[in-house]
């Protein structure tokens, strides 16, 4: 079936057909993106605790106090970031849902699906542009200050430095 379009005529199903594909290949590279991202920082953290498991003990509990208050910050930024896109993205999934498996005619279809769709990037836009600075600057910064908290407490004795005391 062909639709008039911007003074063209548009084959609906093949245009749908480039839809999908198209969505499908942006789902996949920002899955992929999203997912090395996510095992960097989780890696990042993994290696702090790491360290933290091995020498927290050799280091005052004042600063084993302000490390664990900055990567506490950072870990509890980078989770309620993830956790609030989530949900932004469940929400519209539910929309996207409704609208796939309702009996509407296939161009009532794909209209209702490019209006959840433009609402759903629209409000993901939002989020990430008052958001993700400062979340994310905030979780850096903190969680690269715990880390070098311990770091120099861990050093300061072997190169004949103060620890931090309480």
């Amino acid at each position: 079936m062909a639709e008039e379009m911007h003074g063209q005529s548009v084959d609906l199903e093949s245009l749908d057909a480039v839809l999908g594909r198209l969505l499908k290949f942006t789902e996949d590279s920002w899955g992929k993106a999203t997912a090395y991202d996510t095992a960097i920082i989780v890696a990042g953290y993994g290696a702090f605790f790491a360290l933290w498991s091995g020498v927290s003990k050799d280091v005052t509990s004042a600063a084993r106090d302000i490390t664990a208050a900055l990567i506490g910050i950072s870990v509890l930024l980078y989770i309620a970031w993830h956790v609030v896109l989530m949900l932004a993205r469940h929400w519209y999934d539910r929309e996207f849902i409704d609208v796939a498996t309702s009996q509407k005619p296939p161009e009532q279809i794909l209209n209702e699906w490019n209006s959840v769709e433009s609402k759903q990037r629209a409000t993901l836009l939002r989020i990430q542009a008052h958001l993700w600075k400062p979340v994310f600057g905030t979780a850096v910064i903190t969680g690269i200050a715990g880390a070098a908290v311990l770091i120099y407490n861990c050093l300061a004795p072997t190169i004949g430095l103060p620890q931090l005391t309480g």
